[in-house]
């Protein structure tokens, strides 16, 4: 059985992260994505410049996952998270 986990982001940035609503231009989620398996969305709450964010997410296989925040429509920003789940 998985283990959910607990991440904590921080926005870096000078633009506050829209929480991410399906095709909504400029919304924020976490694409997390085991090698080159389909991507999982990670859904963003509203995140001020200078602060952070909590997610949870609960990996669906063992392996090597990549984790990375995105923007809509499918920009990928900030740096990659790579986790290993045993």
């Amino acid at each position: 059985m998985r283990q959910a986990k607990q991440l904590e982001l921080l926005n870096t940035g000078l633009a506050r992260w829209q929480a991410f609503r399906e095709g909504e231009t400029g919304s924020i989620w976490i694409t997390a994505r085991r090698g080159n398996g389909r991507p999982t969305r990670i859904p963003v709450s509203d995140t001020m410049p200078g602060a952070r964010t909590t997610i949870t997410w609960t990996p669906t296989d063992k392996g090597t996952w990549t984790l990375r925040p995105t923007i809509h429509p499918g920009i990928a920003f900030g740096e990659a998270l790579r986790v290993e789940v045993d």
